[in-house]
This record gives structure tokens, C-alpha cells and sequence, in this order.
């Protein structure tokens, strides 16, 4: 109980920080502050970045210098020359297949009959109120209030231009002069610090490999489940992909990616009137009974994901509290945006090793001590 109290104090504090840095930082939005988290997060998202895909590639990099005995300049060049390729093809390809994917099934949605069976479905549950409501709020809504914030429009397309510009270029450093940089950082580093700042590094970089590996088997595991699961819906075989793919991608995004993939597949199971098990129109299940399965199953599937599959993968460092996950999310997310949000968990993970090597030492620098008074 003292434990748990002492987190649930901690994650409060945070929480109070936050709040009150977004109020102060909202009244006056030209504060230092704020321009001083702009600035780390205009450097800190490529070097994320270039860390994170150094992590992915470097096995082949390490590969076509063992294996093949090149240099490893040669080694990196090549590897992000095919890193170059595979990424054009991918997002070729992704692009491509959403965009016809995503206009097949904005046109199921938005066919005739679609909005006024969900308004007789909310009439028949006596609850039209609600559907009103929305109807209301998303037709009246200012959308152009989003689209107007130039400034914040300039600085997101300026940060994306300055991304995709630095990414290669930290990342080339990062894989050439690996050791380089290690060496240097170790040899101009106190001598007091030393014993703390490499133990910490080598616990890092387990935590964070271990993560990505993790994710990784994450990510194809949910998309063979929900190609699966999706098939036995009945769905078509492009939407299959197409939905299986959105949740599993999405699911980089902690807690709001898998809602936001299943929303789309909800609304066209809502837009089909149901689905047919197996593809048998005697199997026919109407749409709400559907998206109830679909969200047990979701939810089933998420809880076994998260309470195994992860764990199991990434070590017990990335096995962190779901109230740490959200404030790492939105204090990361404050500072680097998106990209915050997507890596709060190996950020907050190393946190934890930090502050977990800081606590065993003081712990060992105590018994030590009272060991000395016993004697």
C-alpha cells in the first residue's frame, strides 16, 4: 500500500506539473519556455529518430560486415541505400493501397440510407437525443479554426521539412562513428560519473533494442490475428488488409492507436448492416452484435498482447505502469508532439533504468554504511 501510494503521489505531482505548465504556457505563449521546448524538440525528434531506425538497420549493417567483410563506411552507405529503397516502396505502397482502400470505404459509409439507419437505430433505443447532439456539433463545428493556426501549421510543415532533411544526416553519423562517439563521451566524461552514466547506457540500450524488437513482433502479431479474425467476419479481402493493417500500425501509438483503428472497421460493419461468418449469408449477424464481438475480441486480444506478449518480449523494464504510461505520454508529447507520444514508452523506460540505478546504489551505498557502523 505505502508503494502504491507513493506512485499514484508521484504520477499526481507529475500530472499537477503538467496541468500547470500548459495553463502558464497557454496564457503567455510567447515564453521562453516554450520557445526553448521548441527548439529541443526542432533537435531532439531526428536524433529520436535516427536512434530509433540505427536500432532497426544496424543488424544489417553488422551482418554485411561480417558476413561479407565490408568496410563499415561501405557497410553504412549500403544499408541505407536499401533502407532508402525499401522505405520509398513501403510508402509507396502504403499510400497507394489506404488512399484506394480508405475511397472504398468512405463510399460504403456515405452511401445513401447509411446515417439515417443509425439515427432509427438510436430512435429505437430512445436515445436520438445523442445522435442529434453529434449531428449538430460536427456540422456546426469551425473547422476552419484548425486550419487557420498558420503559425502552427508553418512550424509543423518547417519541423517536417527539418525532420526528413537531418534524419539521414544524424543517423549516418550515428552507424559510422558509433564506437567514435561512445569512446569520446566516455573518455571526456568526470570520473565520478563514469560509474553511473555507462552502466546506465548499456541498460538503456537493452531496454530500447528490446522494445523495438518487441514492437516489431507486436506489430505483425495484431495484423496475422486481425486478418484472421476479419475473414471470419466475412469482410472483403481488401478491407481485411486494409483494417488489419491500420490497427496493427496504429498500435505504435499507445492506448489511442488501437481505438482509432477499430473505429474505421466499426463504422463500416455499421455502414454494411452486419457481417456474414465465414462469408455464409445464414451466418448473418446484424451490425451491432458485430461490433460488440469485434470489441470483446478487440479487448481480449489487447490484454493478451499487453500482459504477455510485450512483457515476455521486451523484459521486465518496459513492463510499466499504465498511469506512468500516460503521464509519459503527455509530457513527452507536450515536447516532441506525435513523435513524443509514440516513443514515450522506450523514453519512460529509460527513466526507470535511471532512476532504478540511482536507487540501487543509494540502497548499496546504506548497507554498506550500516554494515561499517555495526563493525
Amino acid at each position: 500500500m505505502k508503494k502504491t501510494i507513493k506512485i499514484m503521489g508521484i504520477v499526481l505531482l507529475a500530472l499537477l506539473i503538467l496541468i500547470a505548465f500548459h495553463t502558464l504556457n497557454r496564457l503567455y505563449p510567447n515564453n521562453i519556455v516554450h520557445k526553448i521546448l521548441n527548439g529541443v524538440s526542432l533537435v531532439l525528434t531526428p536524433i529520436l529518430l535516427a536512434a530509433v531506425l540505427a536500432y532497426l538497420v544496424n543488424p544489417l549493417t553488422q551482418w554485411l560486415i561480417t558476413k561479407w567483410k565490408i568496410g563499415r563506411k561501405y557497410a553504412v552507405i549500403l544499408t541505407l541505400i536499401l533502407l532508402l529503397i525499401a522505405s520509398a516502396a513501403i510508402i509507396y505502397f502504403v499510400v497507394v493501397f489506404f488512399i484506394d482502400q480508405g475511397r472504398a470505404v468512405y463510399h460504403a459509409i456515405t452511401k445513401a440510407g447509411f446515417f439515417e439507419t443509425i439515427r432509427e437505430w438510436f430512435a429505437s433505443k430512445n436515445i436520438e437525443n445523442i445522435y442529434i447532439y453529434v449531428e449538430d456539433f460536427l456540422k456546426n463545428y469551425d473547422y476552419q479554426k484548425i486550419l487557420t493556426s498558420s503559425s502552427s501549421v508553418v512550424r509543423a510543415v518547417g519541423q517536417g521539412l527539418t525532420t526528413i532533411v537531418l534524419v539521414p544526416i544524424f543517423l549516418w553519423h550515428i552507424m559510422s562513428q558509433k564506437d567514435v562517439f561512445f569512446n569520446k563521451v566516455s573518455d571526456n566524461l568526470p570520473a565520478n560519473w563514469r560509474e553511473h552514466v555507462i552502466p546506465i547506457v548499456n541498460k538503456s540500450n537493452i531496454v530500447v533494442a528490446g522494445y523495438f524488437k518487441s514492437k516489431i513482433i507486436s506489430i505483425l502479431f495484431l495484423f496475422v490475428v486481425f486478418t484472421i479474425f476479419y475473414l471470419i467476419l466475412g469482410m472483403p479481402a481488401g478491407y481485411v488488409i486494409f483494417f488489419a493493417a491500420l490497427i496493427a500500425i496504429l498500435d505504435i501509438i499507445p492506448y489511442i492507436g488501437p481505438i482509432v483503428g477499430l473505429a474505421v472497421p466499426i463504422i463500416y460493419i455499421f455502414a454494411s448492416g452486419g457481417v456474414n461468418f465465414f462469408y455464409k449469408e445464414a451466418m448473418h449477424v446484424n451490425a451491432f452484435t458485430a461490433n460488440v464481438i469485434l470489441l470483446l475480441v478487440n479487448f481480449a486480444i489487447q490484454l493478451f498482447q499487453g500482459n504477455y506478449v510485450m512483457p515476455k518480449l521486451a523484459g521486465k523494464q518496459m513492463n510499466l505502469h499504465s498511469a506512468l504510461i500516460l503521464v509519459f505520454m503527455l509530457f513527452f508529447g507536450s515536447i516532441l508532439g506525435i513523435w513524443g507520444v509514440v516513443l514515450s514508452i522506450p523514453l519512460g523506460g529509460i527513466i526507470i533504468v535511471i532512476w532504478n540505478h540511482f536507487k540501487e546504489r543509494s540502497f548499496l551505498k546504506d548497507t554498506s554504511e550500516e554494515e561499517v557502523e555495526d563493525s
